[in-house]
């Protein structure tokens, strides 16, 4: 991808019907600096992209913490980007993102600002379906030209998988050392540690392979470089959450020693509800992160689900 370009097509998104003139006096621009931004002549700095968000009056603080659960990203870019990170080293980092060490280490010991399209590659490199889902809302939905093939590609693979959740068991599965010590695909060891029958694990992995979200590479399947999300509209997140909530019910009548179920029934106030809600999301936060940093082969698939709701009928 070309962050670059894509860097400077967000801005002509964001800017909408206001001419360049308009902006640049938002922004006391005595010289046409959106039009070089817009035209690629100059770079599109970090600092410069929030002083057009703030022109604009977009929220970016609330806009990250939706998408990556941090605040205050306004506050230190480099904060976010050890939060993204998570304890990974420099060199590992590097490698994924594709930028080099020494550019990634003046970033983060604050030597250098940033400039929009590296943050935009950094984004894009950890995960792709974040990534086009806050540059969909910091645009208002707007085409980003340079996108508009990939954007289909997701868009598909999003599709896919609210309307065949199942598709997120199976893609962790393949990650599992288990798997990738096997000396050819067996769709029988699919089956038998999701629960999925033989022939919807089958179809499952031809829709993967057809929407891009799998290779078969010597006889068995690797995963492309999308990540599944949820986010999408409120029946198509209602869907994948009622699948999960399904399973969770089927898994208590043969649970195992792996299992925890629990409950608790209690009443309290809308302010106190608030406040489980916030512990919640802040444990999630926690819980990722174990993950991330775990150093362990894993062995398992999870899922957790979490439901917080009222029994009777009430007005919100």
């Amino acid at each position: 991808m070309d962050y670059k370009k894509i860097a400077s097509e967000i801005i002509r998104a964001m800017r909408a019907e206001l001419s360049q003139e308009q902006l640049n006096r938002k922004l006391n621009s005595s010289s046409n600096q959106v039009h070089r931004w817009e035209k690629g002549h100059t770079r599109v700095e970090w600092n410069d992209f929030l002083n057009i968000s703030k022109a604009l009056k977009l929220d970016i603080n609330k806009l990250f913490y939706s998408y990556y659960r941090y605040e205050n990203v306004t506050n230190s870019i480099h904060n976010f980007l050890n939060y993204l990170f998570a304890g990974q080293s420099i060199a590992k980092v590097s490698k994924k993102v594709n930028i080099s060490e020494s550019k990634l280490r003046r970033i983060m010991n604050s030597e250098t600002s940033p400039t929009l399209d590296s943050i935009l590659q950094i984004l894009f490199s950890f995960d792709q379906m974040e990534a086009f889902a806050l540059i969909h809302e910091l645009t208002d939905g707007k085409p980003i030209p340079s996108l508009a093939e990939e954007k289909e590609r997701s868009d598909l693979i999003v599709k896919s998988y609210h309307e065949n959740p199942a598709l997120g068991l199976i893609l962790i599965c393949l990650e599992l050392p288990e798997y990738k010590s096997l000396s050819g695909h067996r769709d029988s060891w699919l089956s038998e540690i999701t629960g999925i029958p033989i022939k919807e694990v089958n179809e499952l992995l031809k829709l993967s392979e057809e929407v891009g979200l799998l290779i078969k590479d010597n006889g068995k399947y690797h995963a492309g470089k999308f990540k599944l999300s949820d986010r999408g509209d409120a029946q198509a997140m209602r869907r994948v959450r009622h699948y999960w909530t399904a399973l969770a019910l089927k898994k208590q009548e043969r649970k195992s020693a792996h299992d925890a179920f629990g409950s608790i029934v209690f009443t309290t106030s809308k302010e106190a509800k608030e406040k489980i809600i916030a512990r919640y999301l802040s444990f999630f936060d926690d819980f990722k992160q174990i993950v991330e940093e775990d150093q362990s082969p894993p062995e398992l698939p999870f899922v957790m689900n979490f439901q917080l709701f009222t029994p009777g009928h009430y007005e919100d």
